[in-house]
């Protein structure tokens, strides 16, 4: 009920005067929820602008603003405070190395320094390596075009995750690099714990058991037959069926 709790939230907004963050996350959050995205980006200004305290050596100031635009998904300015805070060595918690990572995953080009903040904040015990960090550590090494770091990321997340999500990505970088039989066995990892994307899955196996990669042309046929049940990959396998000459 959005619309309903704007009201007061804002008042409590206006009345708390910024002291608790969590606040104006609330507010935007509800305003996003309730198509209004312009008042939404008014509050995460009004956090932005918000005058840092004048002792240069207390961040409070700032890091409040870096969780209020993270946690609100305003990645790009929160990425801009992390810069800064980052830059005079004044990131010091987890709650501060999540928004960090998190706002730069988000941005387009600033996956380096995702990585980077993740893999300092996993040495230094401040990120604890979940199953939720290494699916961002890979899709940033990834997007970078390091095949060799997600692989490794996605493995480690992989094992840590009851879904099979990353699996099904180990499944599609492990193909991309030509290891079929691997591929294979991270797809088929990703439909034994129940994945919820099972085409996309089938699919990967057809790939590796193609005349390209295992050249298993039965085994090809009997998962594309699999992936033609889901109607999300229903085109693609039946098209693959078809030019493997079967009806």
């Amino acid at each position: 009920r959005n619309s309903e709790s704007i009201a007061s939230l804002k008042k409590a907004y206006v009345l708390d005067k910024g002291a608790d963050p969590n606040l104006a996350v609330m507010l935007m959050d509800a305003y996003g929820k309730n198509n209004q995205k312009a008042e939404a980006d008014k509050i995460a200004d009004e956090v932005a602008k918000s005058a840092p305290p004048a002792d240069p050596n207390d961040n409070s100031g700032q890091v409040k603003q870096l969780l209020v635009l993270a946690n609100a998904k305003q990645y790009e300015k929160a990425a801009k405070v992390f810069d800064e805070l980052y830059a005079k060595g004044q990131i010091s918690k987890p709650n501060e190395y999540e928004a960090g990572y998190v706002s730069y995953s988000h941005v387009d080009g600033r996956e380096d320094q995702a990585i980077k903040v993740i893999n300092e904040g996993m040495a230094k015990g401040m990120i604890k390596p979940d199953a939720n960090v290494y699916s961002v550590l890979g899709q940033s090494y990834y997007y970078t075009n390091n095949a060799k770091g997600a692989i490794d990321a996605w493995t480690k997340g992989a094992a840590l995750s009851a879904k099979g999500e990353q699996n099904l990505l180990l499944a599609q970088v492990l193909g991309e690099e030509s290891r079929y039989a691997e591929s294979k066995a991270a797809a088929q990892q990703a439909l034994s714990k129940g994945t919820d994307s099972r085409g996309n899955a089938y699919m990967l196996i057809a790939q590796a058991e193609s005349e390209f990669g295992l050249n298993n042309k039965a085994a090809m046929v009997a998962a594309l037959k699999e992936a033609e049940k889901d109607p999300e990959t229903k085109s693609q396998a039946s098209k693959m069926l078809r030019e493997a000459g079967v009806k």
